[in-house]
């Protein structure tokens, strides 16, 4: 720092001088010492700078402290938020969307069944014709016939069945039989036909049954039909 009074004693020649030089010392002196107040001032001032600045710096490291520990806090309680939330929450499940099964017409589940077990499968026709499908009233000794059955399943599933024609004479006696295994679906027809031939004259019995199988304990699926018939001769 230039101070002015020093620059203007230098510049003077004479005896004067020395007083200048005196008050110039005396006045350095003061100066000095107002300077060096000054700087004590100044140190001072920086020493109460450096320590503002110094407690500005803790105030800011504890400020940043507490802010971070304010976020370490929110943190904490938004997991804990969070983890409350999804203990908390209910995930509703949707339903399940239901099977709609249709069942053919006219057709029955099997709780139908249980008061009438022998009508799963119905009859639909049964009738005797000629080879060439003619409908016959009467028989002769020794010409083929064709018996025709006809049934359809009644039930909401599918069925194996067995079907048994039996002739019978008019004592009782077996003449003729014949069996047919076969599926039937749900709601569908069958059709079932066996050739005859009767070999003797004389009222017979047709009797047709429909059982589940052939083995030692077979259940009837539905009712036995019964048709009587008279084999004429066959001379006019």
């Amino acid at each position: 720092m230039m101070i002015p009074i020093l620059a203007t004693a230098s510049g003077s020649e004479d005896g004067g001088s020395d007083e200048n030089s005196g008050s110039g010392e005396e006045g350095g002196s003061e100066e000095s010492s107002e300077e060096g107040s000054d700087g004590e001032g100044s140190g001072d001032g920086t020493d109460e700078g450096e320590d503002s600045s110094s407690e500005s710096g803790e105030s800011e490291e504890e400020g940043e402290g507490e802010e971070t520990e304010e976020e370490t806090v929110d943190e904490e309680s938004m997991e804990e938020y969070v983890e409350e939330e999804d203990e908390g929450e209910v995930v509703e499940e949707e339903p399940a969307e239901e099977l709609v099964v249709e069942y053919p017409e006219g057709t029955f589940p099997d709780s139908y069944f249980i008061d009438r077990p022998m009508e799963k499968l119905e009859l639909q026709k049964y009738h005797i014709t000629d080879p060439e499908g003619n409908r016959l009233m009467s028989i002769k000794e020794g010409e083929e016939v064709e018996i025709n059955y006809s049934l359809r399943n009644i039930q909401q599933k599918d069925q194996t069945y067995v079907m048994i024609a039996q002739i019978i004479d008019r004592d009782g006696v077996t003449i003729d039989m014949g069996w047919y295994i076969d599926t039937i679906q749900s709601g569908e027809y069958a059709d079932w036909y066996g050739s005859w031939v009767p070999d003797a004259q004389g009222m017979c019995i047709i009797k047709i049954m429909i059982w589940d199988g052939i083995d030692e304990s077979p259940a009837p699926l539905s009712e036995i039909t019964e048709m009587t018939v008279l084999v004429q001769s066959a001379s006019p």
